[in-house]
């Protein structure tokens, strides 16, 4: 196999240009550059340089993985040199990269009983002795002997778990540090809170992905669990004290006495924190030892919380906003802005604190609809609730409230267009054209109460243009409550002999779209096949001159229905033929069967 290619080697000629401008490529050229000795020169040339430019470089470069071939002598000095300084800020990020530079792993070893001649598994945790940068450079790797060609180790593969230095070396750095913060604590703890407080904010969620990477940051956990009895320290990190496991794991900080003393720092963090181990722990923290201090937290920062996406931030803005002072003090425009960019799990207790405190006649009806036509079920039902009270004062006050056909929330859409109908009904301002808008919806259970609304009023059952535009739809449950209302036959009811004489008022081409869509449905069984057969051939005896048009439909119809139907239909149609002799060739040529005399 041939010896993979190393990638191209940096320029520190433009690794120096790039740092007297202050360029962030700098960290980029400089990881591709691998000559120790030139590095390790380098070390104190960049720490004395006090520009911020060079300063956010050195940071940028320490917050990346310490991974970097041959940049062993570069790391070493700049540690030696800030601690040396006392440093705070720069120790602070090394104490970042060196929690990150070990991870243990979970493995699995067999155990033998000789007395009992059995084997056993048992879990451990291990760390990976192979996660070490190799040493050696490329261009000096010892040859295959047998085949003369160079050996497959090229110490510049894509591998993101090999890290500078030894294990030992690694943990001693680890204790190293963890000293200089312990040794600052007791010489002036203010000074530790501050440097500390800037540090923890470093740490992300990829740093605590579950308990055991918690347990690898060594500095952080002394920080934030020193003095917790379920774990143990150890020269090769922290581990669970027996019988003790991860939820027995409580907030007992180093220099305890100083967390309680001082909230603004603790506040801050609370904002800041990109990790939410962090995040938890500072939030527990503040309800256990600072309560006062959160109810003095300002409203514009509660709000900023509440759009968190870390659930235990939200709920604490939340509570904290329920006695908040200043909540009288938030408009309606930033309500209705916190619900559209809060945390969904946090929608029914923030509603139920907007309804509480925001006062629905200071929003428009476009408002109102926006919100009852939103997903999520808290917000509908908070639209809905400030629906009732809204009033209907002109026509297109209407055409807003029509815009809920479309309301995605499914478990409260049904009352909401209930809510609509009720109002339109007893609105002066409204249309026939409104009940359309519902039969026209994409949700059967608007259509189901927009026909409803529509069988009710007889105004609008018998509006020929309604039913125009009825048989247009697309839906067939519209289809079958349309035939089935046509064939209504009680003789007692003038609205339904209203609605009898509707078909010869019709347009001839619709009705049969309508009957042969019915028809024509092979998903449905045959209860309504046998009613739209009656129909045509009523009006085939009325309007003979469509016979071409109707009897293939009936043709097909009559043989999709059962015998005792079958026979039915033709019964009908010999009636029509003998009252309209003139279709009997075109009923001869669709029912061969039928021999008339």
């Amino acid at each position: 196999m041939a010896n993979p290619i190393p990638p191209p080697a940096g320029s520190w000629l433009m690794a120096e240009e790039l740092f007297d401008n202050g360029d962030p490529a700098f960290v980029d050229e400089l990881c591709r550059i691998h000559d120790a000795d030139r590095l390790g020169s380098f070390a104190a040339t960049w720490y004395r340089d006090r520009r911020p430019a060079s300063r956010k470089l050195l940071s940028l470069y320490l917050s990346r993985p310490p991974g970097v071939y041959r940049h062993e002598a570069l790391v070493k000095r700049l540690f030696k040199i800030a601690e040396g300084a006392g440093d705070d800020e720069v120790m602070g990020w090394f104490m970042v990269a060196l929690d990150r530079s070990i991870r243990r792993v979970k493995a699995t070893r067999s155990r033998y009983i000789w007395d009992a001649s059995t084997h056993f598994s048992e879990e451990f945790i291990k760390t990976p002795s192979d996660t070490t940068m190799p040493r050696q450079d490329y261009r000096h790797q010892p040859r295959n002997r047998l085949i003369g060609q160079v050996a497959d180790a090229n110490p510049y593969a894509q591998e993101t778990n090999k890290r500078l230095f030894s294990i030992a070396t690694r943990c001693y750095m680890r204790r190293r540090v963890w000293r200089y913060f312990r040794s600052l604590g007791k010489q002036d703890p203010q000074r530790y809170l501050k440097s500390i407080c800037a540090t923890v904010v470093r740490y992300t969620d990829d740093d605590c992905v579950d308990g055991l990477a918690l347990l690898d940051n060594w500095s952080l956990t002394h920080v934030l669990f020193h003095h917790s009895a379920a774990i143990e320290a150890r020269p090769t990190g922290w581990r669970l004290a027996n019988k003790k496991g991860l939820s027995d794991l409580k907030p007992a900080p180093a220099f305890e006495e100083v967390w309680k003393g001082k909230d603004e720092p603790l506040l801050e963090m609370i904002s800041e924190a990109k990790s939410r181990t962090v995040r938890q722990w500072m939030i527990y923290w503040a309800k256990e030892h600072h309560p006062d201090a959160l109810r003095c937290v300002p409203v514009s920062t509660l709000l900023v919380w509440v759009t968190s996406e870390d659930p235990e931030l939200a709920e604490l803005a939340i509570e904290t906003l329920t006695t908040s002072a200043d909540l009288s003090r938030v408009t309606t425009t930033q309500w209705l802005e916190l619900i559209a960019a809060s945390n969904q799990d946090m929608l029914d207790s923030l509603c139920s604190l907007i309804a509480e405190q925001c006062d629905p006649d200071k929003l428009t009806l476009d408002e109102k609809v926006k919100l009852a036509c939103t997903r999520p079920v808290p917000v509908a039902k908070l639209a809905m609730k400030w629906l009732q009270s809204s009033e209907i004062q002109s026509a297109s006050d209407c055409r807003e409230l029509l815009r809920i056909v479309d309301a995605e929330c499914a478990a409260v859409r049904r009352d909401l267009m209930a809510l609509v109908i009720s109002k339109l009904r007893d609105s002066a301002h409204s249309e026939y054209g409104s009940v359309m808008s519902l039969l026209d919806s994409r949700y059967s259970e608007i259509r189901e109460l927009g026909w409803d609304w529509f069988e009710t009023d007889e105004s609008m059952r018998c509006d020929v243009k309604l039913w125009q535009q009825l048989l247009e739809t697309p839906y067939d449950d519209i289809r079958l409550r349309m035939n089935a209302l046509l064939n209504r036959h009680v003789p007692n009811d003038q609205t339904v002999r209203s609605i009898a004489k509707l078909p010869t008022k019709l347009d001839a081409n619709l009705m049969r779209l309508m009957w042969a869509s019915v028809l024509l449905n092979i998903d449905r069984g045959g209860r309504q096949k046998p009613r739209i057969v009656t129909t045509m051939i009523e009006r085939l005896q009325y309007h003979p001159d469509e016979a071409d048009q109707l009897l293939p439909i009936l043709a097909v119809a009559l043989r999709s229905v059962r015998q005792v139907e079958f026979r039915s239909g033709l019964s009908g149609i010999v009636q029509a033929v003998e009252r309209r002799p003139e279709i009997t060739t075109l009923v001869q040529q669709h029912f061969p069967e039928l021999v008339l005399n």
